[in-house]
Formats: C-alpha cells, structure tokens, sequence
C-alpha cells in the first residue's frame, strides 16, 4: 500500500508539470520579426504577430542619400495616417551632407505641414538651405556637445557651409520661400507647438548666417539647451506674431573667436508677450558689436545672463517701443565659461532716448574697472557702481518733466532723507524723478527734483516743495 501509494503521488506530479508546458506552449507570443521599412513592430490584439507601427519610426532603414531625404521619406511614409510620428534618425551613420533646396520636411518643392518628432543623431550635419520647421514639430539632438570649438566629440552639429546665406533653422512660415506650395502654418498662418533642444547651430563664420528665427510660432514654442556657434548675424530673433512662446532658456553664443561685425548679436526680442529669454551667455570677443541683446518690446523678461565683449549688454528700446520689462541677474563678466581673459561691456545696461518706461531692473554686475552698470539716457544717469541691486524706471511726468525712479545706487539720488532743505539748485540733471524727504519741522517734509522754468528762458532742474 505504501509502495502504491508513493508512485500515485509521483505519477500526479509529472503530470501537473506536463500540464503546465503545454499551457505555456499553447499561449506563448509568437516571435516578432524584424520590420525592414522602419516600422517598429507591435503584437495586435490576441497575441497574434505582427503589425507595423507608424508611432515611431526608425529612419537609419529608410532609403535615402542623405539624413534629410531619409526623415522625409520616413514623414512620407504616415503622410495618411493623421498621426504625429516620431522619426528616430540617431541610427544614421554615416550622416551625407543635405542637398540644396532640401530639408527634413521639404523635397522637389513639396512640403509636409503635419507634426512631428525628430530625433537626430550625434555627429555634423551639413545643411544646405534654412529648415523651415512646420507646425508641432519638435527637434531634438543628442546635446550641444561643443562647449568652445566644433572639434569636440558628442553632441548634435548644424554646420552651413561657405555658400550659404539667411536664417539655418525658421520656427514655422514666415515667407513664401521658392518651390514651396503650402505654409506650414495651417492656422491663419499662425503655429504653436514648434521646438528645438539639444543640439549646435554652427554658422562656420560666414557673414549673412542667422541662427533661430520665431516670427510665427506661438504657444508652446520654445528654444532649450542650444549653442549658437562663430554665427556672425543675429543668434536668436523673435519677433512678428510670435508672442506666447518662450521661454528661451539655456542657451550660448560665442563667435568662437571670429571677429564679428557691428550687427552681431545673440537675441533680438522685437515682439511683445513672450515669455522671456531665461539663461544666456554672450560672447564675442571683442567690443566691436553694438549690442548682445536688442529689446524692443513690451511685457518681456531676460534673466541670468552672462556678456563679454559687447559695446552695450543689453540695449533697451533703441529700435522700437519697450514698456514694463523685468531685467534680473544680467552679468557683465570679463572672465567668461571660457576661462579666457575677454573685455566687459562698455554699458551692461544701455536705456536709449527712446520711448522706455516702466522698466525694472534688479541685480546689475560690472565685473570691470571701466565702463558702465547702467546707462540711462532718458535720465542722463551713469551709473559705473559694481553692483546694482535694484533700478526701476517708470514713467515721465506731466508734460514729459522728468521720469520717476528708484535705485538702491548711492550714486542716484531715488528718494533721500536729510535734517535740512535741499537748494532748489541742488538738484541735477541726473536726479529728475528723485524725491528727498526732510526732517525740519514748519517748512514742508516732501521735495521733488523736476525741470521748471529758468528765469532767462529755457528749463532747469530743480528741488520744488511738494508738500
């Protein structure tokens, strides 16, 4: 009884384990196989294999002589499918110049205006003609690996060579370029959802190279983590329709020791409601161009920057109007990321005669013995202290006598106190807007330095009791 009783209860085990093979047997998933048009491979429903999958498409298998008709014909490929794929191009190796009059997006004169993700590989790749990037689309590289020269390994390059001239990368439509048949914009020519991170645009020195232009883009457009390299125009401009985007963070511009010319700059904010520039360094080399940054707009915010070898640092309202406008932590710093000895703006600051009020500035920093902090013209107010706290400039009196303001400066009076009177010629040009309190009883407590009438003719400024 023992002896059968032992072999029942192995012969059951056997047979359990056998079950359970046959189970696994039965319901295991078929193989996946390989996709060989750059379709990634899904199971579909039941297990059964396989489909193609137009979510996410890997482009180094896709024909093509170069990486800008291999992404094309990857978009070709989903052009009915009404999705936003994602091409994955960072297989490509490797990586043939782009032809004239092609781009990821444009091919013998049509173009694709639905969006898209585009990840491209490390390495350089050569463009030919500006890329136009249509609405949603999003460009990301493997890191702008160049931290002072094109030799340094890693990282996304856009390089243009000797004959090209214009814009390298437009963030949506902004003019009807030749061969084009649509605007990539569908919105009344307005896009959104437009991107580019991680990658080097390397103008190579050529004079007439821009780098990012944004004239069309709006919401949820933005520029993060980008170098702008020996790019002798403009680095950045925003400007047209394009307020609501931003923020424009992290980003680099050195000339990598070309010398620029007097209309070299790294950003250009000429459109009014963006959501700022937030984190830039600025490096030239020289003082020979007349401004890193132009802001010639309203509602608009430039904080943590760096600048080297600019006339002026950041030049206010020197092309167009610029009302309430946040400066914060703007560094004008003569030893750069570079860790080389380069001159400091002349004026970090530079506030032009133009129509500006409204304008606050915190945390100003010279980091040279010459030059200027703050240059204000509309107040004829030079400011060379090392550090500037806070300044703010608001708005101009009836009839345009004088502006008000307050700075923590020593060197500007804002708002003073004393135990006498100021004379009424006491108070100087540079003073206008500023107010002084004093402490003497029966003889008014409020003063305000405005121009009044000199009696010879003309105006002058003056102390005047307010109350």
């Amino acid at each position: 009884m023992r002896i059968a009783k032992r072999l029942f209860t192995r012969g059951h085990s056997c047979l359990g384990i056998l079950a359970v093979l046959i189970v696994w047997w039965l319901t295991a998933p078929t193989t996946v196989q390989a996709q060989t048009a750059g379709n990634k491979a899904v199971i579909t429903t039941g297990g059964a294999c396989c489909t193609s999958s137009t979510a996410l498409i890997d482009a180094s298998v896709v024909s093509g002589t170069n990486i800008c008709e291999q992404i094309y014909n990857a978009l070709q490929s989903v052009l009915n499918t009404h999705m936003s794929p994602i091409i994955d191009a960072r297989g490509v190796n490797p990586i043939p110049a782009c032809k004239s009059g092609e781009t990821p997006w444009l091919q013998g004169g049509s173009n694709f205006n639905f969006s898209s993700t585009i990840l491209l590989p490390a390495g350089t790749i050569t463009i030919s003609s500006a890329w136009i990037m249509p609405d949603g689309t999003k460009l990301i590289g493997e890191g702008s690996g160049m931290e002072v020269n094109p030799s340094s390994t890693g990282g996304t390059i856009l390089q243009v060579p000797s004959t090209f001239s214009g814009t390298m990368i437009q963030m949506g439509f902004n003019r009807t370029p030749s061969g084009y048949s649509s605007a990539p914009c569908p919105n009344s020519n307005i896009c959104r959802g437009i991107s580019i991170e991680d990658l080097t645009l390397d103008g190579e020195g050529e004079s007439g190279v821009n780098g990012i232009l944004n004239s069309r883009s709006q919401e949820l457009s933005y520029v993060a983590h980008v170098k702008l390299y020996q790019i002798l125009g403009a680095g950045l401009t925003v400007s047209g329709s394009a307020q609501n985007s931003g923020p424009y963070t992290n980003i680099t511009f050195d000339t990598g020791g070309i010398a620029p010319s007097s209309s070299t700059s790294c950003a250009q904010i000429e459109v009014s409601g963006t959501r700022g520039i937030h984190g830039l360094t600025c490096i030239a080399g020289s003082n020979g161009p007349t401004a890193a940054v132009y802001l010639d707009s309203s509602n608009n915010s430039i904080e943590d920057v760096i600048i080297e070898g600019f006339t002026d640092g950041i030049r206010v309202g020197s092309q167009a109007a610029a009302h309430s406008n946040v400066l914060l932590n703007i560094d004008g710093d003569n030893v750069p990321i570079t860790q080389t000895q380069g001159p400091a703006p002349i004026n970090v600051v530079h506030v032009t005669a133009g129509s500006v009020n409204d304008l606050s500035m915190m945390g100003i920093r010279h980091n040279s013995s010459s030059g200027l902090t703050i240059k204000d013209d509309l107040t004829t107010t030079n400011l060379s202290d090392p550090f500037v706290a806070m300044y703010a400039l608001g708005e101009a009196g009836l009839g345009g006598s004088g502006y008000s303001r307050f700075t923590t400066s020593p060197n500007a009076t804002a708002w003073a106190v004393g135990s006498s009177n100021p004379q009424p010629s006491g108070c100087a040009t540079q003073n206008l807007g500023s107010l002084y309190s004093s402490t003497v009883t029966g003889t008014g407590s409020l003063w305000v330095c405005e121009l009044t009438n000199a009696p010879g003719g003309g105006l002058v400024p003056t102390w005047v009791l307010v109350k």
